[in-house]
């Protein structure tokens, strides 16, 4: 096992305790993420995306989900779409939204396939193509307003 892994293990070890360190979870999320580990780059965006046990800060929480985004984690990179769409943490850029949210629903994250639909259908980011969007509505499996 990896000095990174082990860091992150033990940060999930303290997490799970009956009394967590948030603090020392932190420092070792930090040094896995330092060390290589994308899960914790994963965590650490989280945290700071959603203000889970450290102040909300989207530039942050982009600079973590590039790290785990750039090893194939689709999670992180529906949530670089989110933050190019409503310009958190970085300038507004809907193309740029567009091709995270398709390489996330590529990775097979569902709701990156509806945020596909959804700017396809209305043109956001991309050329509006309806026929295309349907297709991708219909693989998310997603219920979503009559049109």
């Amino acid at each position: 096992m990896t000095k990174a892994a082990t860091e992150y293990d033990e940060a999930l070890r303290i997490m799970r305790g009956s009394a967590p360190d948030r603090q020392r979870a932190f420092a070792l999320l930090l040094a896995a993420s330092s060390n290589g580990d994308h899960r914790a780059s994963s965590a650490i965006a989280t945290w700071y995306y959603h203000g889970q046990y450290v102040r909300k800060n989207f530039r942050k929480a982009v600079q973590f989900a590039k790290k785990a985004a750039l090893n194939g984690s689709a999670k992180d990179l529906h949530y670089l779409g989110i933050s190019y769409e409503r310009g958190e943490g970085v300038k507004k850029d809907e193309c740029r939204a567009f091709a995270f949210y398709s390489s996330a629903a590529l990775l097979g994250d569902k709701q990156a396939m509806y945020e596909v639909a959804r700017l396809l259908f209305y043109g956001i980011g991309t050329a509006s193509n309806r026929s295309l969007a349907k297709l991708w509505y219909g693989k998310s499996g997603i219920a979503r307003h009559n049109r």
